[in-house]
């Protein structure tokens, strides 16, 4: 099989820079605040943090119950069988050593699932041997799409869409 180039080093990089350009403008005026407040309209933009909190509790302190927490409807706990606890953007959180904040955390991955979409679009365009502009905006297309950007703001799983173009 051969080896898929999508471009030289200063392609990619003008594509990466202006892909974290687009991102930041299209979170703002969210993105001006990254720890004081989740970047979502309430709701479900909530349990996201709390889950990269809960994972992190479970793993660091040997508790492999991950789907039972008594912090919820105390005493008797809660089951999390049918709660979205998204454990792929926990894992990406727990890979995030530097970051103790989970709404920082939250909002990390909410900027980098975006920039992410767009590379992975922009990669597999390339790879389909079209021109970089044309690849640039299919990117751009995929990653600020109406599903991507109606979900954008309380749906973290929803919008954890970079990996679809790998396939």
């Amino acid at each position: 099989m051969s080896e898929i180039s999508p471009g030289s080093k200063r392609e990619l990089t003008q594509v990466l820079f202006t892909a974290i350009l687009l991102s930041w403008l299209m979170h703002l005026p969210a993105s001006l605040q990254w720890t004081d407040q989740i970047w979502g309209h309430g709701g479900d933009a909530y349990q996201f943090p709390w889950n990269f909190y809960w994972i992190n509790h479970c793993v660091t302190n040997g508790n492999w119950q991950i789907w039972q927490t008594p912090l919820l409807y105390a005493p008797h706990g809660l089951s999390l069988y049918y709660h979205d606890i998204s454990l792929t953007n926990c894992a990406m959180f727990m890979l995030m050593p530097a970051v103790h904040c989970p709404i920082l955390g939250h909002n990390i991955l909410m900027f980098l699932h975006t920039v992410l979409s767009l590379l992975t679009m922009y990669w597999l365009s390339r790879s389909l041997n079209i021109n970089g502009l044309a690849a640039f905006f299919a990117g751009s297309a995929y990653a600020f799409s109406c599903y991507r950007v109606q979900h954008m703001y309380g749906h973290l799983s929803l919008t954890t869409t970079e990996w679809i173009p790998l396939y």
